[in-house]
């Protein structure tokens, strides 16, 4: 069983990384594997135990967008049969790993119509899919930390601050600290049968970023 997370900048405040997270992910994923568990389903309940700690940047605890409200990213794969499947921009599922398991075993199903099955599915739709499959789903707002509404109020107060002044765009606005609490989740998992599974959580996009993207220039 592998676990992986990016690196921080700098020193945080708290306990980072808390040994007993790695510790409890570990023991879940390993636990079920004695059982006889296949390797997708480690790497699922592993990345669960990292989604549910407040100190980690998935799912709940996730970074704030522009707007005050958590989406996440997810994705897993069947290292045995190459299946996929992902969610993205998802808000309001506690786990998101679980739902983009639903939708690789989804699409490992015969669409009675002959469709083919999607290998994503985001925003609402995603939210929709998961809870049709009982993937379980909450209040957006359940997922949102104090740790990460504090770092909301603080850029926000910044932010608010850099575009109420007229200096020129290419002025240079302070931004230590955007890399602290960056972090991807990871898990990578191998059966008795040999067979390997990886998995990857995170919230969507860099802290206080808006929910568009500027044109290339």
């Amino acid at each position: 069983m592998l676990l992986d997370c990016a690196h921080h900048s700098r020193r945080l405040p708290f306990d980072w990384p808390n040994p007993t997270v790695w510790a409890r992910a570990c023991k879940t994923a390993l636990s079920g594997l004695k059982r006889g568990d296949r390797a997708l389903a480690a790497v699922e309940q592993a990345i669960i135990v990292l989604e549910d700690d407040p100190c980690l940047n998935a799912g709940f605890g996730s970074n704030l967008t522009v707007n005050g409200s958590v989406e996440c990213d997810a994705a897993v794969m069947d290292g045995s049969t190459g299946d996929f499947g992902s969610v993205g921009a998802v808000s309001g599922v506690k786990n998101p790993i679980a739902a983009a398991c639903a939708v690789l075993e989804h699409g490992r199903s015969r669409d009675i119509l002959g469709r083919i099955p999607p290998l994503m599915l985001v925003s609402q739709g995603a939210r929709e899919f998961a809870e049709r499959r009982d993937v379980t789903c909450v209040p957006a707002e359940a997922l949102i930390s104090e740790r990460s509404r504090q770092d909301w109020d603080r850029w926000k107060s910044r932010l608010d601050a850099a575009q109420s002044q007229s200096a020129p765009a290419t002025s240079t606005l302070d931004s230590s600290g955007l890399h602290d609490i960056q972090d991807t989740v990871g898990a990578v998992a191998l059966d008795t049968t040999s067979s390997l599974a990886a998995g990857v959580s995170r919230q969507v996009r860099p802290p206080f970023c808006s929910a568009y993207s500027p044109p290339m220039r």
